[in-house]
This record gives structure tokens, sequence and C-alpha cells, in this order.
């Protein structure tokens, strides 16, 4: 359970950089005495100071621990007006994670401002559309040379197989037993296969 929770979180973190904040449960309980919920299902016209925001977030988890193991909790708070007079909305969602025998231990808190929404969407887009390939195809990138992961990126920015020995100091014959080779690896019938794998790997090609 903690690697599989580990990996989300990861996977989170690397999607959403900043977004995603984990507290721990007996520290937030620490800074509680009270269970009174005065703070749930409201949003905020501020972003809540510290001891709020730990009692909004203890309220929180007390509040999921009735509900299914799924289920999640939201809410909104506005940022400060900036110079120019406009301001912006954050949105948050909150869920426990479950840890050593099964029970909640901490409670995972994702935040982003709106107006970013139609970054989360580009991302969010891309997850869709490329996860299952990425996932799929990753143990066949990992079979390529350092410089055939060159090459590829060379071919997908446009260049000849003429080009690109010029361009890296090969010879033509050379180049174009290094794209037999990662046609081989990857699988690669269409030169559209290898622009996918490119655009996907994009990271992984620069190693």
């Amino acid at each position: 359970m903690d690697s599989k929770r580990n990996k989300i979180i990861h996977e989170l973190e690397n999607l959403f950089p900043g977004a995603l904040k984990i507290y721990n449960l007996p520290l937030l309980r620490k800074h509680n005495s009270t269970l009174s919920n005065t703070l749930l299902h409201r949003n905020f016209n501020e972003p809540p100071v510290k001891k709020i925001w730990f009692k909004l977030l203890w309220e929180i988890a007390c509040f999921l621990e009735t509900e299914q193991d799924t289920a999640a909790y939201s809410f909104f708070y506005r940022l400060p007006e900036k110079a120019d007079g406009e301001t912006d909305w954050v949105f948050c969602a909150a869920r426990l994670n479950r840890c050593e025998k099964n029970l909640p231990g901490e409670i995972a808190l994702f935040s982003y401002q709106l107006q970013k929404l139609k970054e989360i969407n580009k991302k969010l887009y891309w997850v869709l559309e490329n996860g299952e390939f990425f996932k799929d195809n990753l143990h066949k990138v990992a079979l390529l040379t350092k410089r055939e992961k060159e090459i590829v990126r060379l071919l997908a920015s446009g260049l000849t197989g003429i080009e690109i020995a010029a361009a890296i100091n090969l010879s033509v014959h050379t180049v174009y037993t290094h794209r037999k080779s990662i046609n081989s690896k990857l699988n690669i019938q269409h030169v559209t296969t290898l622009l996918k794998y490119a655009e996907v790997f994009d990271k992984e090609m620069a190693l």
C-alpha cells in the first residue's frame, strides 16, 4: 500500500509541482482540542491563517473518516488582491491516506489556482492521451543507447540522415545503421510513430 501511495504522490508532484502537500494526522490533532465542525462546508475570502488552516484540515479529516475511502472534500479560498486590482481563487481538494493497520495516518491536500486551470487541462489531456503509451513503451526506450536517443531527437526535429551525419560527425552509413537499430528496438513502422516517441519521451530522450 505504501509503495502504491508513494508512486501516486510522486506522479502528482511531477505533474503539478508544489500543488500537493501531506499533513500528519497526529500533528494536526495536537493543534485541535475540539471536534466542532465550525469551518466545514464554506469557502474563504482570504487565505486561512495557520491556526485556522490546521483546524480546518483536522475537521476535514474527521469528516472524511466517516465517509468512504475514496471520498474527497473540496473548498476554495481567495488570494490577496494584486496591485492591478485582480485577484484569484485557489481550489483545494483533500482526502485521507491510510497507512499502518489500514488506519488514516495523513491527509493529502491538492491546491491549485483557478487561473492556471488551462495549464492543468493541457497536462491532464497529455496524461489521458499519452499515459498508456508511456507506460507500455518505456521499457523499449530504455533499450536505446545515448547516441540512438540523440538521433531520435534530431530526426524528430526534421533533419535528414545526411544532415544528421554532418551535425554529429558520423558517416551516413553509421547513421542509417543506428536508425535501423532504433526502428527495431521501438518496433517503428512509420515515421509518425517515431515522432510520437520523441514527443512523449522527450525527457527520457534527453538523458
